[in-house]
Parts: structure tokens; C-alpha cells; sequence
């Protein structure tokens, strides 16, 4: 009796290897698949806030909006391919996304809404997020009656 060796992992791989061909070989694919895409961020935070950095390159900072709605802040936009300033090209490679951008966080802290600050600058949005100050003590000691 013969047996075969089965190896799931190098089967994924050649699958895996198969399918980064496929998007190689055709970069705009992508691009016609999904019209929208979640920048990269980075979360970070201190006892007074938390910061959130988003990347937007190529979106204009009139293209961008940040909301929040019941503890879930939300940046949103539109990165435009500039139909003006490419008219009468033919593209050989075109790998770049454009249109709408979304991406909504969950925040689970306690925070003061009405004091966020936003700075865009190098397409980069920079996010303070003060977190509410809380005057209670930590520890309260209930009399047992």
C-alpha cells in the first residue's frame, strides 16, 4: 500500500501564491472590486486621552469628515481620481484606490465629546480624545446598617 503525504500548509501556500499571482498580474482589479477602503490608524493613549492617527494620502482635507455617534467615531471621506488632469491617457498600470474611505471606532472609555480636537497636515489626521474626568473617588466605603 502507497501513501500520500498530505501537507496543508504547503497547500495553502502554493493557494496563497496562486491568488497573489492573480492580483499581480492585475493591479486594477482592486480598484474596480471596491470602491471603498479603511485607512491604516494607530491607537494610542494617556491617563488624559487617546489619540488616534489615521493615514489619508491623496485625500484633501475638505474631503474629510469625522463624526461621533454614541461612542463610535467615525472618519470618513472621498480620495477623487482627477478625471481633468488624466483625460486622454491610457493607463498600462493603475494600482492606486480612489473613492469613498471609511473607518468607525469603538471607544470604551468615558470621553468628553464636545472637547475632541482634529489636525490634518501631510495627509496625516491627528485625533485628541480627552477622556471625561471622573471626580468620583476610587474607592467609597459603604456604612453597613
Amino acid at each position: 500500500m502507497t501513501f500520500l503525504r498530505f501537507e496543508p500548509v504547503k497547500e495553502f501556500d502554493t493557494f496563497n501564491n496562486r491568488i497573489n499571482k492573480f492580483f499581480n498580474d492585475h493591479p486594477g482589479i482592486m480598484t474596480e472590486l471596491t470602491h471603498l477602503y479603511n485607512p491604516k490608524i494607530d491607537i494610542s493613549e494617556d491617563e488624559k486621552n487617546i489619540y488616534i492617527e489615521a493615514e489619508l494620502p491623496g485625500v484633501g482635507k475638505e474631503n474629510v469628515k469625522v463624526s461621533l455617534q454614541e461612542n463610535i467615531l467615525t472618519i470618513s471621506g472621498e480620495k477623487k481620481f482627477d478625471e481633468e488632469k488624466n483625460k486622454g491617457r491610457d493607463f498600462c498600470r493603475k494600482e492606486r484606490l480612489f473613492g469613498t474611505i471609511s473607518k468607525s471606532i469603538n471607544i470604551f472609555e468615558e470621553i468628553a465629546a464636545d472637547k475632541i480636537e482634529a489636525n490634518f497636515e501631510n495627509g496625516i489626521l491627528s485625533l485628541t480624545v480627552p477622556k471625561a474626568i471622573n471626580n468620583s473617588p476610587k474607592e467609597r466605603v459603604i456604612n453597613i446598617k
